[in-house]
């Protein structure tokens, strides 16, 4: 139930004006219904928006009006013309709020009443109807303070003429002298939204400290937000890379593995079993950024490790993964002799510059063969080792395998922190062939800090944090890779 003293907003309008979509972009969850069901809801939906200083913001969906014509007239009836609207209203809502000829009127009415504020919610996307006039003459007996709310959505397969449908809505509603706002629920940035609470906030004054202070909220929270899908990955990273599968051998089985062709049965048997495993793990490190940013059901996510394992991008383990993603050979091995000079170069100041910059050249040359071995080598080893008492698979100790999986990361944050809570299209995320690669969006000195980041999780978080808030415009208007 609504907390009668916190700031509330009433959304009111027809069935399909996509009110619930747009309490979903507010609220930034997408756990919020926005299911357009027939016959219309009797009953209202409420929804809390809580903020740090401990007040609460009250969204009210506000089942549809149906009946605004008939209402129309009978508050305009000639024995009712001395009365000040308000009073018109109430006395509409007394004595017709007990009979079942405007149940649904009168109910939405006496909550809206109740609100700090009102949003008349239209869709944009659909043909201008002659309903708005008689809704918002309705609206205009009230005493609360109205805002129209013109949603569109420019990912709408089915309003072609997008534009010009919001112009038509934009020109009826202009007679009535209300504050309008255009809201496109298929934009869902980060700034988008924090616009939009500012704007809100601009417009009704008796909502402007809550909004205000909702906004200036909202970067910190972004920020929070980065930081958390930052520290996901690279825990993803970390553990992923270290892992291994164990099983233990009996007897039996000792005796079986010396028949010819049982080593390698058993070697694609735990192949398979590590890939699966490092599948749902990183499924799961999915799964818990869409919830850092409030989104619980993502169409292109599966929920188990079965074929295809998801649909955002190729398999973890494809041709097209390895071919595609992560970084070439060469940029590999320039990576590596870099990293190595980085080393060499902490071998000098160690003696005091008395090795005569030996260790740089070492670190180098050393680097760029191990870097090459690497770069040359089988992009997915996964070797075993079988003892008496066991077997063992893992790790994948190919080191595109870390840049595969952050790049993989960083795309899915990217397309996260993008996404509307509003949107009902399924996740999109560009990686075949002529997408933008890891290696196009960062600079040599990013990719270096990044290589030499490995060797802590806490360290690779702050850095991958700092890439990410760059991408994403939190961390200022230069370098953003992903646009």
């Amino acid at each position: 139930m609504p907390n009668p003293g916190a700031p509330s907003i009433a959304f009111i309008g027809q069935s399909d004006a996509a009110k619930a979509r747009f309490v979903a972009l507010l609220k930034a969850d997408d756990s919020v219904d926005q299911s357009e069901s027939w016959p219309p809801r009797s009953s209202a939906n409420s929804h809390a928006i809580d903020h740090s200083d401990h007040s609460t913001l009250t969204l009210i969906d506000l089942p549809a009006l149906s009946q605004s014509p008939e209402v129309v007239e009978w508050l305009n009836a000639p024995n009712l013309g001395g009365l000040a609207k308000g009073s018109r209203l109430s006395q509409f809502l007394a004595s017709r709020g007990a009979s079942l000829d405007f149940a649904a009127e009168c109910g939405a009415m006496q909550q809206a009443e109740s609100a700090t504020a009102v949003f008349y919610v239209v869709d944009g996307n659909r043909p201008y109807r002659k309903h708005v006039v008689s809704d918002l003459q309705l609206l205009s007996f009230m005493s609360r303070p109205i805002v129209v709310v013109i949603t569109y959505d420019q990912l709408d397969h089915r309003a072609e003429t997008v534009p010009q449908q919001v112009s038509l809505w934009a020109a009826a509603i202009a007679d009535f002298s209300l504050p309008t706002i255009k809201v496109d629920l298929s934009d869902g940035r980060m700034q988008a939204r924090q616009s939009l609470l500012t704007q809100i906030g601009a417009d009704v004054p008796v909502l402007g400290p809550m909004f205000t202070s909702l906004a200036n909220a909202e970067n910190q929270r972004n920020k929070q937000q980065i930081e958390t899908a930052a520290a996901i990955l690279a825990e993803l990273i970390h553990t992923a890379t270290n892992y291994k599968v164990t099983e233990p051998i009996k007897d039996r089985d000792a005796t079986l593995l010396l028949l010819p062709g049982s080593k390698a049965a058993l070697t694609d048997r735990l192949r398979l079993k590590l890939e699966a495993d490092l599948r749902k793990m990183e499924l799961d490190a999915w799964r818990q950024i869409m919830q850092v940013f409030g989104f619980r059901t993502i169409a292109g996510v599966e929920s188990d490790t079965t074929p295809p394992y998801s649909t955002l991008v190729s398999d973890l383990f494809s041709e097209e993964t390895w071919t595609l993603l992560g970084l070439s050979a060469t940029q590999l091995v320039t990576l590596t002799a870099a990293a190595g000079g980085a080393t060499g170069a902490a071998i000098d100041a160690s003696v005091g510059g008395a090795s005569f910059m030996m260790g740089s050249v070492i670190g180098i040359v050393g680097g760029a063969i191990a870097g090459t071995a690497v770069a040359l080598s089988d992009p997915k080893p996964l070797g075993i080792k079988i003892s008496k008492t066991s077997s063992e698979i893992g790790p994948v100790t190919h080191p595109n395998f870390r840049w595969i999986l952050l790049d993989r990361g960083l795309r899915v944050v990217e397309a996260v922190a993008r996404r509307s809570h509003a949107s009902r299209e399924p996740l999109s995320v560009a990686t075949g062939d002529g997408a933008e690669t890891l290696a196009d969006r960062l600079s040599f000195v990013d990719r270096l800090r990044i290589e030499q980041s490995w060797l802590g999780r806490g360290t690779a978080a702050v850095v991958i944090g700092e890439l990410l808030r760059e991408a994403l415009g939190e961390g200022g208007e230069s370098g953003n890779y992903w646009r």
